[in-house]
C-alpha cells in the first residue's frame, strides 16, 4: 500500500494541473485497502456506496453502505508437559494449537464532505455496523506416551455496534478522487459466558468515484 501511495502522489505532483471544481452532489462508490491495529493485524479492504446532497455551500451529507474486512490473525500455542493425577494415576499431557480467526462488518451510516479548496476535502462517516468473528483452532493433544490426538473445532460471534470514521481527499477530476482515511470499529463478542472487547482501528487508503 506504501509504494501504491507514493507513486500516486508523485503523479500528482508531477500533473500539476488545475482540475475543475468536484460536485460532491449525488451517487459514490468507494473502495479502499489499509492496515489494521487490533488483535487482527495486516491488510484491510472494504467498498462502499451511497449517495449524497448539497446541504451548504461546499458542504455535502448523506447516506451509505459497504463491506469491510478487517483482518485475520493466525496464531500458535504450545501448552506443556503439564502434570496432573485423576483416578487412573499421574499422567503429563501436551498441547499444541494452530489457529486462525477474522473480522468482517456489514455497515449502514451516514457520511459528509467539506470542501475546503477546489481540489481538496475533509469527510467524516459513522454509523451501525452487523459485526462477524470467526475462529477456527486445530488442536493436537498427547497424553503420556500415547499416540497424538487431533481435534478441529471453532465458533462464529455477531454483534451490531457502532462505526466511525474521518479522513480528507485529493480530486483527481471532478468525478474521480485518492482519500487517506482513518476508521473505528469497536466490537463486543460472548462466547461460552465469556465477554471481550475488541476494537480495531483501521488507517487506510481509497478511490472514490461520482456519478
Amino acid at each position: 500500500m506504501t509504494k501504491y501511495v507514493t507513486a500516486t502522489l508523485a503523479l500528482v505532483a508531477a500533473l500539476g494541473f488545475s482540475v475543475a471544481h468536484a460536485d460532491g452532489q449525488g451517487a459514490f462508490v468507494q473502495a479502499d485497502a489499509g492496515h489494521a491495529s487490533t488483535h487482527h493485524t495486516g491488510t484491510t479492504w472494504g467498498v462502499s456506496g451511497g449517495y449524497r446532497w448539497t446541504a451548504a455551500q461546499s458542504l455535502y451529507v448523506g447516506v451509505e453502505g459497504g463491506y469491510q474486512d478487517l483482518g485475520t490473525s493466525k496464531f500458535h500455542t504450545v501448552a506443556g508437559p503439564t502434570s496432573l493425577t485423576d483416578i487412573t494415576g499421574p499422567h503429563t499431557i501436551t498441547a499444541d494449537t494452530h489457529g486462525r480467526n477474522g473480522a468482517k462488518a456489514a455497515t449502514l451510516g451516514l457520511n459528509a464532505r467539506w470542501d475546503f479548496s477546489d481540489r481538496t476535502y475533509a469527510v467524516i462517516r459513522g454509523g451501525i455496523a452487523r459485526y462477524r468473528n470467526r475462529a477456527r483452532f486445530h488442536n493436537t493433544s498427547i497424553i503420556d506416551d500415547n499416540p497424538p490426538v487431533s481435534s478441529t473445532y471453532g465458533y462464529t460471534l455477531y454483534d451490531t455496534r457502532w462505526y466511525a470514521g474521518a479522513g480528507f481527499g485529493f480530486d483527481f477530476t471532478p468525478k474521480l478522487s485518492l482519500q487517506f482515511t482513518y476508521d473505528h470499529y469497536p466490537q463486543h463478542y460472548s462466547v461460552y459466558g465469556y465477554h471481550f472487547t475488541q476494537n480495531t482501528d483501521v488507517w487506510g487508503t481509497g478511490v472514490e468515484f461520482r456519478f
